[in-house]
């Protein structure tokens, strides 16, 4: 976990604590190379002519002589051994990460390396965010030395789910973009994915059905790790009858950036998406790009209070608060009625 380290460090909730069974074989190799060097330094000369001698029906002649050196190999070799368990019980090596409020440990569920535009490596952040494999499966191909590195790291106990993005060419450049944490139904999904290799589209689970009989994968779109899917859903019926495990449909509806292209004037974004997981609507609000990039998904009576209308209007989503005020009072919204009231505003569909 070198390269993710001082991310994990900075993260309230996780804690490096000493393992038990690492440490314990770090001190059995330790006493190990230390009593083979004691024995062997002080009987070096006697362990040598024997060494010798043993080695004398050796058929080539290079292994008679280098077998008077076999007691210096030997201390050399443990020396190693012990001189890494040591470094191991100084150090990390010894230590894992845990969630300081139950003890789980995180384990190393992925480390991929992909070749990954900043765009690229951009989207991929924000399609795990979204908790929904459609949108990060399956990863690019993974390429030696790629400047764009994803961890994973799960607490099964707990259904926590950790992914960690790393990218830059060069070991002292190297950044990292902010910690995703996924639990719940996210996790799930991302356990899910996880036992797929992160490596095949995540399959199109129909209504009622468990993973096991899904109907076939989703779709790849032409950029694997483009932007999530902004797909209408067909009605507010079918809305109704989603079940809460399906993943998210997410509306991406408001942004700064909507029309900015590379090679135009940096604009720091703002952005407001709409989540529907079958049930509820709920609002995620997020700002920056890549490494400064954060989010908050909150509900729409919260989207609605005084903390967030700044950042709604820095994202130009104020046509959205009678909408959203409609949800707040009862109201059904459609994900098609947003669709077509993007569409209006901004004269282009929503996925385009």
């Amino acid at each position: 976990m070198t390269l993710y380290d001082p991310t994990l460090a900075a993260t309230p909730g996780l804690v490096r604590r000493r393992s038990a069974l690492r440490t314990s074989i770090a001190i059995v190799v330790l006493a190990v190379a230390i009593a083979v060097i004691a024995y062997t330094v002080p009987n070096i000369a006697e362990l040598s002519e024997q060494a010798r001698e043993n080695a004398e029906d050796a058929s080539r002649a290079r292994y008679r002589f280098l077998g008077g050196f076999f007691p210096i190999a030997q201390i050399i070799l443990f020396g190693g051994f012990g001189v890494a368990a040591i470094i191991a019980l100084a150090g990390n090596g010894t230590r894992m990460w845990v969630r300081e409020a139950t003890g789980s440990r995180l384990r190393k569920r992925f480390e991929g390396y992909h070749a990954l535009s900043a765009e690229q490596f951009e989207h991929l952040h924000a399609a795990f965010a979204s908790g929904d494999p459609a949108a990060y499966t399956p990863l690019p191909d993974q390429v030696k030395r790629g400047n764009g590195v994803v961890f994973v790291w799960t607490a099964d106990a707990d259904r926590r789910g950790y992914v960690g993005m790393t990218w830059g060419s060069a070991a002292k450049t190297t950044r990292n973009a902010p910690l995703i944490r996924l639990e719940g139904e996210d996790f799930d999904r991302l356990d899910s994915a996880l036992r797929r290799g992160l490596r095949r589209a995540a399959p199109v689970v129909v209504a009622g059905a468990d993973e096991a009989d899904a109907v076939g994968p989703v779709a790849a779109e032409a950029d694997a790790v483009g932007p999530v899917a902004a797909d209408a859903p067909a009605s507010s019926a079918a809305e109704a009858e989603a079940p809460a495990s399906s993943p998210a449909r997410i509306y991406a509806l408001a942004s700064n950036r909507l029309f900015w292209q590379p090679g135009d004037p940096f604009v720091y974004p703002y952005a407001v998406d709409l989540r529907w997981d079958g049930q509820q609507w709920r609002v995620e609000m997020s700002e920056g790009v890549t490494f400064s990039a954060v989010a908050a998904i909150v509900s729409v009576d919260e989207a609605l209070s005084p903390r967030w209308a700044a950042h709604i209007e820095k994202a130009e989503g104020g046509w959205l608060r009678p909408y959203l005020q409609r949800i707040a009072s009862g109201e059904q919204v459609s994900g098609d009625e947003l669709a077509a009231a993007f569409e209006r505003r901004h004269r282009r569909p929503l996925d385009g």
